[in-house]
């Protein structure tokens, strides 16, 4: 049987049964990840205006969100930079989609951020 790959190697991945019940015991279930993604209003890239409806989205690169077409046409010429149809950016708002709907995710990268950046020694 063969474990996760990381960069073409096989990983090992050994967590602690105590961790791992700590875990399973915060983390936010499969089914109420959809669902809180699901229910997660998004903005217009221009006006920021929350969507009540789905917003649409540029057709190149079904990235970037608009409630109207005005705003669309207002976005254009920047947009036009930074468009295209790689769908990497899909996947990275997935990825804040799912960070935001798990407290237990959210919770751990504020942390990480912390410590990362050192608020707890200079918070200005």
């Amino acid at each position: 049987m063969s474990g996760p790959r990381f960069g073409g190697m096989e990983v090992e991945h050994n967590v602690h049964p105590e961790i791992k019940k700590y875990h399973k015991s915060c983390s936010t279930s499969p089914k109420d990840l959809r669902e809180a993604r699901a229910q997660g209003k998004q903005a217009c890239t221009v006006c920021g205006n929350l969507a009540d409806s789905e917003l649409r989205r540029c057709g190149k690169c079904k990235h970037t969100s608009y409630c109207l077409k005005e705003c669309q046409k207002a976005d254009w010429p920047t947009h036009k930079l930074c468009c295209s149809t790689d769908d990497s950016g899909l996947n990275m708002a997935k990825i804040a989609q799912t960070l935001n709907a798990s407290t237990f995710l959210s919770t751990h990268l504020q942390m990480a951020f912390i410590a990362a950046f050192g608020l707890l020694r200079d918070p200005c």
